[in-house]
């Protein structure tokens, strides 16, 4: 890092101005509040367009193209972006503190990617304030020191060696993510197929021979849960996992008083639990341990009248097929606000073997979602991987070492 510097970010920008557009209220802005910030990729996305006498009072901050702004609340989020497309009258919320870029001394990009780094993250963690919306001031984050290049051209080339290394790794990252999604979403269609194979060799029957479909209850009026444990645990949608359990690090509970009141609605584990609203067609068997758990009234449970001769499991893996996807589907879309009604769940039709048979495909079931989620897995360290490799180039160029 021969002759490199070392300065404070506020010493390399222009000061930006504040407007207040209710000052103008027919004329149109854009307004960008951290909404409008796509964390994932840095980019501003659909800024609101509004007229000046309806702008909120936190839309203050006039900016322009090239501008960066940086979100001061939750900090470590890193909303962060170039205002790189033209916008009608851009104006910014109070909560990004902006930074316009002194072209003497820096250039925005090699601005934006040093305020990426876990470097500046380190450094604003001393001055971050509030603990339910930890924020940093605008001055606070002015403070931080930036290493500088000697020249402008040292700063563009750092930014291009940047900007083709990150094109190269998201690239890749787009093909893992690609990858990932085909992986989740082959088991539906393995399911599919095996289930159709079966109807050519087993009977098809309708749920409704096969399981009573009772639906959960609402709590009595005027009860609520609790968060401390007790023997009666209420079980929500939002307790619902994808992998068909259900999350017990977030459980309500009832008290002895409020379950006696809907004790004929309990769920036990030799049942199926399926989602009817909020997020429909979520199903899975709760463990064990929360046998005799009440469901909530958004969900429902297949209650089999010949539970020897049913696999649990068997039936839940035909609602994770494409088909049983695609009855759920059809069920709702004509619904304002769908829910799926227990008279469509007892038409579901599904293909039965003996029960050993239904114990084999269960074996073969497991086996196979073992094998997507190894893979699935290796996907997800790959995606780590390339972004820890980011942040090591990042690493690199504000050492002088790129």
């Amino acid at each position: 890092m021969d002759k490199w510097k070392t300065v404070k970010i506020g010493s390399v920008l222009i000061k930006a101005s504040t407007e207040n557009p209710n000052n103008n209220p027919n004329i149109e802005y854009s307004y960008i509040d951290i909404s409008s910030i796509n964390s994932e990729k840095y980019e501003i996305v659909s800024p609101k367009i509004l007229l000046g006498k309806n702008a909120p009072s936190r839309a203050r901050k006039s900016i322009q193209i090239g501008d960066i702004v940086f979100a001061t609340t939750r900090p470590n989020l890193k909303n962060i972006a170039i205002l790189e497309n033209e916008y009608i009258n851009p104006i910014a919320s109070t909560g990004f503190c902006v930074l316009r870029c002194n072209p003497i001394f820096i250039c925005n990009k090699y601005l934006f990617y040093f305020l990426i780094t876990q470097t500046l993250q380190d450094a604003i963690i001393p001055f971050i304030r509030g603990a339910q919306y930890p924020a940093i001031s605008d001055s606070d984050l002015l403070s931080v020191n930036i290493p500088i290049p000697p020249t402008l051209e040292r700063q563009k080339s750092i930014i291009k060696k940047l900007d083709d290394l990150f094109e190269k790794i998201d690239k890749s990252t787009l093909l893992l993510e690609e990858n990932l999604k085909h992986s989740k979403a082959l088991m539906g269609s393995i399911l599919d197929e095996v289930f159709t194979n079966l109807e050519n060799t087993s009977e098809v029957v309708k749920i409704s021979k096969i399981a009573d479909i009772k639906g959960g209850k609402r709590l009595p009026k005027g009860e609520q849960l609790q968060n401390t444990k007790t023997d009666y645990p209420y079980i929500r949608v939002t307790d619902f996992n994808d992998n068909g359990s259900i999350d017990v690090n977030d459980l309500k509970y009832m008290t002895k008083e409020i379950q006696s009141k809907i004790s004929r609605y309990i769920i036990t584990s030799d049942d199926l639990y399926i989602s009817i609203a909020g997020t429909i067609g979520k199903t899975g068997i709760i463990p064990k341990e929360l046998d005799g758990a009440n469901l909530t009234e958004n969900a429902a449970r297949f209650v089999y009248k010949d539970k020897k001769g049913i696999s649990n499991k068997f039936v839940y893996y035909y609602t994770k097929s494409d088909k049983f996807k695609a009855f759920v589907s059809e069920a709702t879309k004509q619904v304002a606000q769908p829910k799926l009604a227990l008279a469509r769940l007892n038409e579901i039709e599904l293909a039965l073997p003996s029960i050993t048979e239904q114990e084999k495909a269960v074996e073969k079931f497991i086996e196979m979602e073992n094998t997507l989620l190894k893979m699935e897995k290796e996907i997800q360290i790959k995606l780590y991987n390339m972004k820890a490799l980011k942040n090591s180039l990042l690493d690199q160029a504000f050492k002088g070492e790129l």
